[in-house]
């Protein structure tokens, strides 16, 4: 596959560099770059990324899904158009995996995706399919002018502030490891597995130890200057599905932003500290319900569970199936988030759907506010703001209230990408 292309500048034909859809080729260049400067991968049109699955010891035939580290870039051609057409395919279990341990880190800082397409993800095995998965103990990163659609996952966007408090995790940190084969993959599939197993399976017993306010305050003081921020602006959801069994005991959602690790004496959501930013996006033909739920399982298109804040800026939701099981909603926050913003948010209720009960049924219009029971079940407390507006941002010229605060700090910055050409 050629890692050239070229590109008519001024009337001439001009050759320059970009990224063909050889993922390991990426991961590769991560290994071996300084990713305290920036570096920008410029895909080529027309490209096709296709990950391989996981296997427990490595992905298939090395096919590794879009894995970077801090200030790295990756926009679909010169100007991260995505109508240049670069797309993830999806063929492996994930997408786009952002995971520092494999870098010998556990920072994850700077990380820019714009103008990519994730489609047709429709796995059909028992292991979480994802198309983007972010797991670091802190960092930051921005999805812009991004399409995720046709696909069927569970959950499709995962975002964890991860703790790497056992063994296993820390084997992971190899950064003296030259040859990415030889980077141990079984402790990756523990860290993987424990977040699937550790959700499933903890009962009453263990969740409710008790946890000592003084502890508390210790895992609190521990992670107080650790913080994530995911900015998605710009982006098109369009044609999703969560309608497979909800395996976790709380439920399904699209986007899921939480904290995780393996001690499970530790209350993450008191350390986990992940400020979200979801701005000028649609979300259309979301299918969020499911016949095999239980009445008390919810479904939602965002799961916020952190203490940090989540601000939500000109949404637009059309077409969606809604879930009316118990703290079913559009948007579920936890009830200690630290603060929430809402600015133009648009529901077309003439194209929303629900079940297995009607809009009537429903507590809340837009948003809950939750907290987990003794069966690590979500139980509404109150209801968040309504949309707010009365038309789609895209069909507005003036918006209609106030701005919103300024998004979180540490956020990615917009910058001129630097010139970047593929390690042969």
């Amino acid at each position: 596959i050629s890692l050239t292309t070229n590109f008519i500048v001024s009337g001439q034909e001009e050759e320059k560099k970009c990224w063909d859809g050889n993922t390991k080729k990426i991961f590769k260049n991560e290994r071996k770059r300084n990713v305290t400067e920036p570096y920008t991968y410029i895909v080529c049109p027309d490209t096709t990324f296709k990950p391989g699955a996981y296997l427990g010891n490595g992905f298939e035939d090395k096919k590794y899904p879009l894995m970077l580290h801090s200030n790295a870039r990756i926009q679909c051609g010169e100007d991260g158009d995505p109508s240049n057409n670069c797309v993830v395919d999806g063929s492996g279990t994930f997408g786009m995996l952002i995971n520092p341990l494999f870098f010998g880190d556990t920072e994850a800082s700077n990380i820019v995706v714009k103008g990519l397409t994730f489609s047709d993800f429709e796995d059909e095995s028992p292991i979480m399919q994802n198309l983007i998965t972010f797991r670091a103990s802190s960092g930051s990163m921005t999805f812009k002018n991004c399409i995720f659609e046709y696909s069927s996952s569970e959950p499709l966007f995962e975002f964890t502030q991860y703790f790497p408090e056992g063994k296993r995790e820390r084997q992971l940190l190899l950064p003296e490891v030259e040859d990415e084969e030889e980077l141990n993959w079984k402790a990756f599939y523990y860290q993987h597995q424990q977040i699937i197993e550790q959700r499933q399976k903890m009962t009453t017993k263990n969740k409710r130890k008790s946890i000592s306010d003084t502890t508390q305050k210790y895992h609190r003081d521990l992670q107080s200057d650790k913080e994530v921020n995911i900015s998605i602006i710009g982006c098109h959801f369009a044609n999703l599905a969560l309608t497979k069994y909800a395996t976790r005991n709380e439920g399904l959602s699209l986007l899921h932003f939480s904290g995780f690790g393996t001690s499970i004496d530790t209350d993450y959501l008191e350390r986990t500290n992940i400020n979200a930013v979801v701005k000028q996006t649609v979300f259309e033909g979301i299918d969020a319900t499911s016949d095999l739920d239980k009445p008390d399982t919810h479904r939602s298109i965002i799961t916020f569970d952190s203490v940090g804040k989540l601000t939500l800026d000109e949404l637009c939701f059309r077409n969606i199936k809604m879930s009316t099981n118990g703290a079913s909603d559009f948007v579920i926050a936890s009830k200690k988030a630290n603060a929430t913003e809402m600015r133009d948010i648009y529901i077309d209720t003439g194209s929303m759907t629900y079940a297995p009960g009607n809009a009537a049924e429903r507590e809340c219009s837009f948003m809950s506010f939750v907290e987990k029971n003794f069966e690590l079940k979500y139980e509404r407390t109150n209801c968040g703001p309504a949309a707010d507006a009365t038309r789609c941002f895209l069909d507005t010229a003036a918006p209609t209230s106030s701005p919103v605060e300024a998004s979180p700090t540490n956020t990615p910055v917009e910058t001129p990408p630097p010139t970047s050409s593929p390690v042969e």
